[in-house]
């Protein structure tokens, strides 16, 4: 039997299984550089220099002002865990900001990935920044368009890159509040045919959105179908269409034309019925075909899983054998990665109970590709002066594993912490099941 002890606390370690799996802090210490400790905010990694290292970008409120800070990571040139923060010339400088998103491209293919930063600052705010770094130095430049061809300004916002007419360049969807409400926005970007960057926003027929439009929520892109275009999930609240919604668009886009058409069901409802921003979108059983996992409209306590079965260019999803009953999920985030080295993503959720504690739970991923399976580790361990936490999976250090970036503490004494990644490689063993998991074979597998 595979047996887990979950033991999460914010000191030298975080071990789970101290015989299997085990993180181990790395920064702050008190003769190392600290990482800012923001709230409101978010975070992403990319090798901004290309030095084959994954450096750190986190905008947010420290204090009492916004900031927007790089910190370049130094493992290449140490070998230890160590990062810097880059301070660049003034026009180079990021705003600060809160309630947004950020999100990495390389828009005018040169290699390195530049950046889009939303969020609320003074004003909304949608700025992208060029990359113009080397591997001696990190640097971003403001691109300034003019009225005509300025990126809407949001907040509550979500973005992404992704290339929708496979022409060869990055465009771009973002969604939130904007100043005249809530918006989802479609960029065409004409950096092929112009050899410059230049975003045109796209309509449908009669100027209409090619979205729904939403604030506070998700939008995602995934290739659902496996035919080389990536579709769109979008998720959030709505006041257009009456509070939560969850709606999934089948790029059926080409280099000359856009075209995306909203996938419903036979009574013309969504096709994947669940509760607004709680929605995930992940390949759980290495089948290169992504499920959804998403919050129960009528249970509080429950997330289903959607089975992908997309086939002959079309999207079909239906409802696994798999779902879960977590802790209270009033409160609470889900994250995804492979916490135990064996290619299968596994579930972690962090919940904030009555109380105001935090506790989690992890859910280890025993897949195949044609059965989703799951073990629930229910060990709690509270998380103390831990609130409105946000966690980061990357791999700072290129030893395959992925380390944890923690921030988001209300105290703003505390600073950001990483933690390395020190687990070994388990064995993939599915009949080991945690005693958590009650198998039925002909209806789900559920957990207490």
């Amino acid at each position: 039997m595979k047996s887990v002890l979950v033991i999460i606390m914010f000191s030298s370690f975080w071990v789970l299984n101290a015989q299997e799996l085990a993180f181990e802090k790395v920064l702050p210490k008190k003769e190392k550089f600290a990482i800012e400790n923001v709230k409101l905010g978010c975070s992403a990694y990319s090798d901004m220099d290309n030095d084959g290292d994954l450096d750190l970008f986190v905008i947010g409120q420290s204090s009492n002002k916004l900031v927007g800070y790089i910190y370049k990571n130094l493992f290449i040139e140490t070998g230890t865990a160590d990062f810097k923060r880059i301070k660049c010339s003034k026009n180079s400088l990021f705003d600060g900001a809160i309630n947004g998103s950020v999100s990495f491209g390389d828009i005018n293919n040169d290699g390195l990935e530049d950046l889009l930063v939303t969020g609320k600052a003074d004003t909304n705010i949608s700025k992208i920044y060029l990359n113009k770094s080397s591997e001696n130095s990190i640097c971003f430049k403001e691109l300034v368009f003019d009225k005509k061809n300025e990126i809407t300004p949001v907040f509550l916002s979500s973005s992404s890159f992704f290339d929708f007419d496979n022409d060869g360049d990055l465009d771009l969807i973002l969604s939130g509040m904007s100043e005249s409400g809530e918006v989802t926005k479609l960029y065409k970007n004409h950096f092929i045919e112009e050899k410059n960057v230049r975003f045109e926003e796209i309509f449908q027929h009669q100027g209409l959105s090619v979205f729904k439009a939403i604030y506070n929520g998700k939008i995602i892109v995934k290739d659902l179908d496996n035919d080389t275009k990536e579709d769109v999930i979008i998720s959030g609240l709505s006041h257009m269409y009456g509070g939560k919604i969850i709606s999934i668009y089948k790029n059926n886009s080409t280099e000359t034309e856009m075209s995306f058409t909203e996938i419903l069901n036979k009574n013309g409802n969504s096709l994947i019925q669940g509760n607004e921003k709680e929605i995930f979108v992940e390949d759980l059983n290495n089948d290169q075909k992504a499920e959804f996992i998403v919050k129960d409209k009528f249970f509080k306590n429950q997330f289903i899983v959607y089975q992908n079965n997309s086939k002959n260019n079309q999207l079909i999803f239906n409802k696994s054998n798999v779902s879960f009953n977590f802790h209270s999920i009033e409160k609470t985030k889900f994250y995804f990665s492979d916490l135990n080295k064996d290619s299968l993503t596994d579930i972690i959720q962090i919940t904030e109970n009555q109380k105001g504690e935090t506790v989690t739970a992890i859910f280890y991923n025993y897949s195949e590709q044609n059965f989703l399976q799951f073990s629930k580790v229910n060990q709690i361990q509270q998380l103390n002066n831990i609130k409105n936490n946000h966690i980061l999976f990357f791999d700072f250090n290129n030893d395959g594993s992925k380390d944890l970036y923690v921030y988001g503490n209300t105290n703003f004494k505390s600073k950001g912490t990483l933690y390395s990644n020190e687990t070994k490689k388990l064995q993939n063993n599915r009949n080991s099941l945690s005693e958590n998991i009650k198998v039925n074979p002909t209806k789900k597998i559920v957990t207490n």
